[in-house]
């Protein structure tokens, strides 16, 4: 009985010694070993990073490490593991016996939830040849198996319309044959070929439908609610190709041969204007913000992020929003007071993150240039001038508002009774405004505030403990193209240089002037009549508060639209020139430069400058032609006639004597005018044996030697040969 008893007691030490065994057999002393969440769930403490003392798990009693999150927030995703000693060297995941874990993935089903992570320690694993600690994680929600992350079910769209439009298929909200293929960007598209106008002149009808269901349908605005028109779409040549594509955010748009046709988008009442004000100027709109949203220094120099929270009772109208400016500094706002403006200082619009703060205040941010020491957030009003006595004062009197000029160069110790120790930089802290420090400008009217700065945490909350920072993950996006001029017909790039974008970004091109220029989803700009549009670009990832807006103006060059010269048809004589003058329309062509050229150069040359040269006889045709493209020309019939002589001389008297046999004499003969096409002179003898003739034929400016044979008289004749019967002669007398 006793043996039984001391073997009994021997069993239940070692099935104790098993049980904690189980529980915490590492490769050394757990107690040892700091253990850390981390992931990118937002109740964490920071992004993926494992030396965050917040995310700090504490050992139990039996032996596991725990942390609770309470407050969770609902989502489709959230992703964690553990850390151990603040490292990467060891990390435990949802099973045993893997060197390197892979995370856990889970969803949380509805907000305010309660999370706990649980690691349990369990024997050793090998990494790399290294024996490191084992064990697993669980996750659970509101106290059960966390469940796993929700997986959206691939959505699909289908064109649903007349037949015509949609493949011969009417109205059918499923048809596989009108099915959308999705990009990659998460827009959808189909193109559809051959498609005819209809013979009625008018409009085909359709939407996009959803899921095989009418349900949600979308059109050009966006969802068309139940019972809502369908939508309309012109086509007017044969045998059209039809693009329909239903952007990222959930908007049709059409194109029909390429060319984009989609209606501008219908303002109504639930989108209001902004409300207009008037500044001591008397100009309306008093929005200071002239500069645009600010993205960075303009010279590519180094910047700082600043955020600030912007109060809900600074919007005191719909147009104001956070703005910042400065006065020195890279782009500082009072060297953008232009003559337009009036002189009058601006500031830049700040962009919107998705926080909110629980007093109400969005949070907004701006990366300010580096070499900025002092600026000023407001709400982007100017409030004008104190009225004088008697007068009504501005409608904007009295509502901006603003903070006191903050410097950044940071606070030095004791300066702050918040941080005692000081602050080296304000970089990625926010600012936060205190109501209760208030003054107001007795010329402008703005109330200006005190605050403090605070640091700014990765889950949107702020203090005055240094830790992790709030990262902003908005897409930036800089248009590279300096210029865009182009003519109508022509096309041109706009380049975009982005930066942190996703497959899901979208990227919306649009003209202001579709009459005058068109713009594809590609940024070609085409040009389609002269003028000037503003095409606009308007960048967004899922999930930002703001859409990025860049703007790049084109003018669409016009151009020649005829040419008239001084002659349509010129005759001239071989030799002889005139000057053709070109006169290009219209007067506000963009390039009126033209060339001259001639089809036949042995007739008719023509110079640069359009000076043209009879050659020899006949017929040739100038052309002018316009340079800009547009083959505008016209052109120019010169004949060129033949120059005859109008006039003969020698150099030989009326009589010529010669003394006696063997004497000689020369004559030269000319031709004028000197461009006589024909320059060839006959000489002839009226008795022959008197004298001998060098030759029959001179040409015009040579001599003939004329050489006594024999006593007696005789008529040497000169006769020009090309018709003109212009002549001259002498006697001449050999005396013996």
């Amino acid at each position: 009985m006793k043996t039984k008893r001391i073997v009994s007691i021997i069993l239940s030490v070692l099935m104790a010694c098993s049980v904690f065994a189980g529980l915490s057999v590492a490769a050394d002393d757990d107690a040892n070993h700091t253990y850390t969440v981390v992931g990118d769930a937002a109740f964490l403490g920071a992004s993926w990073t494992p030396n965050t003392p917040a995310d700090d798990m504490a050992l139990q009693a039996d032996g596991t490490y725990k942390i609770t999150y309470t407050g969770v927030a609902k989502s489709d995703l959230y992703t964690v593991k553990v850390a151990q000693d603040h490292a990467w060297d060891v990390s435990f995941g949802a099973t045993l016996g893997e060197a390197n874990p892979a995370n856990i993935e889970f969803s949380v089903p509805e907000d305010n939830s309660t999370v706990d992570v649980i690691l349990t320690l369990q024997g050793t694993r090998d990494k790399d040849g290294v024996t490191i600690p084992d064990g697993f994680v669980k996750v659970l929600v509101n106290g059960t198996d966390a469940p796993g992350k929700v997986v959206p079910p691939e959505t699909a769209h289908y064109v649903a319309g007349e037949a015509g439009l949609c493949n011969g298929v009417a109205w059918n909200q499923a048809d596989e044959t009108n099915k959308m293929t999705k990009n990659e960007d998460g827009s959808y598209e189909i193109t559809i070929k051959n498609v005819q106008p209809k013979e009625d002149g008018t409009a085909y009808k359709f939407k996009v439908t959803t899921n095989g269901a009418w349900e949600p349908a979308y059109g050009y605005d966006g969802l068309i609610v139940a019972g809502g028109a369908d939508q309309e779409l012109a086509v007017t040549k044969a045998d059209s190709e039809v693009r329909i594509v239903l952007t990222a955010d959930l908007k049709v748009k059409v194109y029909v041969n390429g060319e984009d046709v989609t209606p501008e988008p219908i303002t109504t009442e639930s989108t209001p204007a902004p409300t207009q004000t008037t500044n001591d100027k008397g100009e309306t709109s008093a929005v200071t913000s002239h500069g645009g949203i600010y993205t960075g220094p303009t010279t590519g120099g180094a910047s700082k992020r600043y955020f600030f929270a912007m109060p809900e009772d600074w919007y005191t109208f719909n147009n104001a929003t956070a703005c910042a400016y400065w006065w020195e500094g890279t782009d500082q706002c009072n060297a953008l007071a232009t003559e337009e403006l009036g002189g009058w200082q601006h500031s830049y619009q700040m962009r919107a993150t998705s926080l909110k703060l629980e007093n109400g205040a969005n949070v907004y941010y701006i990366d300010a240039p580096a070499d900025v020491t002092t600026l000023i957030f407001n709400n982007g009003i100017d409030g004008g001038t104190k009225a004088a006595e008697g007068e009504q004062p501005s409608i904007n009197w009295g509502k901006n508002f603003q903070t006191d000029n903050l410097k950044l160069e940071g606070y030095e110790a004791g300066d702050s009774a918040s941080y005692p120790d000081g602050v080296t930089s304000f970089e990625n802290m926010i600012y936060v405004v205190d109501p209760t420090q208030t003054k107001v400008n007795d010329y402008s009217g703005a109330t200006t505030y005190g605050g403090e700065w605070y640091y700014l945490h990765a889950d949107g909350k702020y203090d005055t403990t240094a830790g992790s920072t709030y990262e902003v993950k908005d897409v930036t996006a800089v248009i590279t193209t300096k210029t865009v001029s182009i003519y109508p017909g022509k096309t041109a790039k706009i380049n975009v240089k982005y930066s942190n974008t996703t497959a899901q970004t979208t990227k919306t091109w649009a003209s202001s002037n579709k009459s005058v220029a068109t713009v594809d989803q590609n940024g070609v700009v085409k040009g389609v009549k002269a003028g000037k549009a503003t095409i606009t670009l308007t960048v967004q990832n899922p999930g930002d508060a703001q859409a990025l807006v860049l703007t790049k103006d084109v003018t669409v060059k016009q151009y020649v639209t005829s040419i008239k010269l001084n002659a349509s048809t010129k005759a001239i004589y071989n030799g002889k020139s005139f000057t053709l003058k070109a006169t290009v329309n219209p007067k506000n062509a963009a390039y009126k430069t033209v060339t001259f050229s001639s089809n036949n150069t042995r007739i008719a040359t023509v110079n640069s400058k359009g000076v043209v040269v009879g050659k020899k006889p006949g017929t040739a045709y100038i052309t002018v032609k316009a340079k800009d493209g547009s083959n505008k020309s016209a052109r120019c019939k010169v004949i060129v006639k033949q120059q005859k002589a109008t006039k003969l001389t020698i150099s030989a008297k009326k009589t010529t004597t010669l003394k006696k046999k063997g004497a000689s004499v020369k004559i030269k003969a000319t031709l004028y005018p000197s461009n006589t096409y024909n320059k060839q002179i006959k000489v002839t003898s009226s008795k022959k044996g008197i004298v001998k003739l060098s030759a029959s034929k001179i040409n015009s400016g040579k001599t003939v030697t004329v050489k006594a044979t024999k006593k007696g008289s005789t008529v040497v004749k000169f006769t020009a040969a090309d018709g003109s019967r212009k002549s001259a002669q002498t006697k001449v007398t050999v005396k013996k």
